[in-house]
């Protein structure tokens, strides 16, 4: 029974083929033909899009071994003759930027546990003493973490080394130009309350002045250096973005707010009497 459904079907077919004149024969092969090109088509796409999903994969791969390569670059050793103006900078050379990491090292979610062969930590420990003491802590692992914390909430942050002086005490002065941008992700990090939605338009006022303005924040840092141990062992730090900011803002209580959240966090004052802590 089956079968000569099968048959009948057939032969309507042919016989549906046969009622129709030329131009229409060509108008369906037309459209087979549309059909297949188009599968066709799509199929390339799709093996198109896997092709590059893969080469996302690799390239993303190949960027961290490049990253992880360059971290594990070793510096050179100290030799006899360096001198404590020849560690700064390479010092200020290897922080020119904050600490080399992935970015999920940066989040504070866990200890900073970085490779023994770490380029940055390395130096750190040959130039350092290791109880060096710093405005937040002590020891070079306490200044790694410091350089974790001003990378996270500061990400295109630079440092330049403006000079050396010595100090009349013997310390080593360091002058520096620090840049730094604020982009929207640091704001909603710091001032949250401030951001409402994601039109800018309803932001209040104080975070659209403050998005994208690139600060230029004069700082110091006074190294002492200790002949006996070949390292620094205490390095203090002050800044002013107290300055650069009452430009821009042109009051006391808006620049408070941001020297009191997380981007001030390395450049902090004291409003009432407008004196500068160090970082």
């Amino acid at each position: 029974m089956q079968c000569s459904t099968a048959i009948a079907r057939g032969q309507n077919v042919d016989s549906s083929w046969d009622e129709l004149n030329t131009a229409e024969k060509a108008l369906l092969l037309q459209r087979q033909r549309c059909r297949r090109a188009q599968q066709k088509y799509r199929q390339k796409n799709n093996e198109k899009t896997l092709a590059l999903e893969d080469a996302v994969v690799q390239l993303q791969k190949g960027i961290q071994h490049l990253k992880t390569k360059r971290s594990s670059s070793i510096p050179p050793p100290v030799s006899i003759t360096t001198t404590p103006w020849k560690m700064l900078v390479e010092y200020f050379r290897f922080f020119r930027t904050g600490l080399d990491v992935p970015e999920q090292i940066l989040h504070p979610t866990s200890p900073l546990c970085l490779d023994e062969n770490h380029a940055q930590k390395k130096f750190l420990q040959m130039a350092m003493a290791s109880d060096i003491a710093f405005n937040r802590g002590y020891g070079v692992d306490a200044m790694l973490e410091d350089w974790r914390v001003l990378t996270l909430h500061h990400k295109q942050h630079e440092i330049r080394l403006v000079r050396l002086d010595h100090d009349v005490d013997g310390m080593v002065v360091a002058t520096l130009n620090n840049s730094t941008t604020i982009t929207e992700n640091m704001l909603r990090s710091s001032l949250p309350d401030l951001m409402c939605g994601g039109d800018p338009n309803k932001w209040h006022p104080l975070v659209r002045k403050l998005l994208e303005q690139c600060f230029m924040i004069p700082a110091t840092v006074r190294f002492e250096w200790d002949d006996t141990r070949n390292r620094f062992v205490s390095a203090h730090y002050e800044a002013d973005m107290l300055t650069p900011l009452l430009k821009l803002l042109g009051n006391l209580e808006d620049a408070s707010i941001v020297l009191n959240s997380t981007l001030g966090i390395h450049y902090n004052c004291v409003a009432e009497d407008l004196s500068i802590f160090s970082l």
